[in-house]
């Protein structure tokens, strides 16, 4: 069971919306990279992956007591780099969205160390 969970769990993280383009200039636009689109979904997928086995752990027992707590700050953590991501997405501010992609994929293997019980 646990061996189909991270495929199904990969699979549905890959399904994010489109970010809405409003009344923006075509330089802006343009001024998009491919790797910003690409970091900003990694940013999306991860978080998402994150919560899920977050939320996962805590239903099957796997996360109690204090690791449930330090799982909670973990994903209030992850979710300010997300926000930060984003609106660095909007702004057109590739440096502060990488590192915020960056941030984000650093809480993702804390969580999954927590869950393996790695973490002290």
């Amino acid at each position: 069971m646990k061996r189909m969970i991270l495929p199904l769990l990969l699979a549905l993280s890959a399904c994010t919306p489109p970010v809405p383009i409003s009344a923006i200039a075509p330089a802006q636009i343009a001024s998009h990279t491919t790797a910003d689109d690409i970091a900003i979904r990694s940013a999306e997928q991860a978080y998402k992956l994150s919560r899920t086995i977050i939320e996962l752990g805590v239903d099957s027992g796997l996360l109690k007591g204090a690791n449930a707590t330090k799982a909670a700050n973990i994903d209030n953590q992850a979710y300010a780099a997300l926000t930060a991501a984003r609106t660095a997405y909007a702004a057109f501010n590739s440096p502060g969205l990488l590192s915020a992609a960056s941030q984000l994929s650093i809480f993702a293997d804390q969580v999954q160390a927590l869950v393996k019980g790695t973490v002290k």
